[in-house]
């Protein structure tokens, strides 16, 4: 038993900062997100996974691996940043996670992605 389309579209429109072209961008690409058991997989399907560059002798930083749709990515961090502008508990998260003096390397590649 999923959600209708309707009721998707009335979830995603009741986040805060989240409008009408985000909505159907961040749907377009991704179909069904009821289909997905995990954020984490819509998260590896736009190519924001980490992944490591290293061989036998060198061990390089993680970064994201950008395998995956290209126009997802752009609108996540799209979705992301007017969240962080408008939506005030995103902007408090922000304001944590970027002044915290221990973040795990995890949520810092995720929060400030290499371009």
């Amino acid at each position: 038993m999923g959600l209708s389309s309707d009721k998707i579209w009335r979830i995603i429109l009741g986040i805060s900062g989240i409008g009408v072209v985000s909505a159907a961008s961040f749907l377009g690409d991704t179909g069904d997100p009821l289909r997905f058991d995990h954020p984490r997989q819509i998260s590896k399907m736009a190519g924001y996974n980490l992944v490591e560059d290293s061989s036998a002798r060198v061990k390089a930083q993680q970064l994201i691996s950008k395998r995956g749709r290209r126009n997802l990515r752009s609108v996540l961090y799209r979705m992301a940043m007017i969240m962080i502008a408008v939506n005030n508990e995103m902007k408090e998260l922000y304001q944590y996670l970027k002044t915290a003096k221990t973040i795990p390397s995890r949520r810092n590649k995720l929060l400030f992605p290499r371009k």
